[in-house]
This record gives structure tokens, sequence and C-alpha cells, in this order.
């Protein structure tokens, strides 16, 4: 279970610096005391075994969007907090992102998936409210999205 929950985590933190490196690139938004990551894969380099762990479903038409709330006083280890969203693509079609939080050996971060077609573009807007009195916050960003063959 160990080995599991590291691979998860270990993925996790690769994906989005392949995605361009979280904090380089523009992958993370800085509010008050938090910093808010924020990484969108296809669910297909998930395995099976850990898509299975945690009842995630992978399939080539279908991301993940993968949050994440670090103080600003840590580097790693993301906290709770109330994370909600909406994915509109360009014919302003809008669907609602459900956030499933994953916690796993200090850390916690949030997932959701998003069905789409090939080179669809989609507007992402994330309603972030961490703990204490800082927030809520909301994340824009616009990413397309590809259908793996």
């Amino acid at each position: 279970m160990l080995r599991k929950t590291f691979n998860l985590i270990a993925f996790v933190l690769i994906v989005g610096f392949i995605e361009g490196g979280f904090a380089q690139n523009g992958y993370s938004q800085n509010f008050d005391n938090f910093t808010v990551h924020h990484s969108v894969f296809s669910s297909t380099v998930l395995s099976a075994e850990i898509a299975e762990q945690y009842k995630l479903i992978r399939s080539k038409d279908r991301v993940f969007i993968n949050i994440a709330v670090i103080p600003n006083n840590q580097t790693i280890g993301g906290v709770e907090a109330v994370i909600s969203g909406t994915a509109a693509n360009l014919m302003q079609q809008q669907k609602t992102l459900e956030f499933h939080k994953i916690t796993e050996t200090g850390t916690t971060y949030y997932l959701a998936s998003l069905r789409h077609t090939d080179r669809e573009v989609f507007h992402f807007l994330i309603n972030v409210d961490p703990p204490g009195p800082e927030g809520p916050y909301q994340l824009k960003f616009t990413k397309e999205l590809y259908v793996n063959p």
C-alpha cells in the first residue's frame, strides 16, 4: 500500500513538472499565504493498478485536473481546502468539475476528471477556499486537450 501511495504522489508531482514546471511556466498562482499548483494530464498515463486503487476512470478522451494548495512556508505537502470548478469549451458548453480529495503521506491534493474531444479548448475556472481566514480565491486558465491515439 505504501508503495502504491508513493507511486501516485510521485506521479502527480512528475506530471506537474513535465507539464512545464509548476511554478516556472505559470502552472501555479500565489494568493496571500498559499500557492495553488495545477496541472492537466491524460488519464491514460496512470497505470491501471493506480487507477483501480483510487477508482479513477482511464480513457483516451479523458484528462485529470490536479490541484494542490501549498502554504507559502512549505515547499511540498498540500493542505486540505474546498475545491470546486467548471470547464467551458469554446461553444460555452459548461461542465461542472467534481474534485476528489486524495490524502497520502502528509500531503493532500484534488483530482477531477473531464471528457473531451480532440483539440478541444477549455477555459477552467477553479474556486479554492484554503483553511483559515484567507480566500476564497479563483484560479483561471485555458488548455487545449488532445485525444490519445
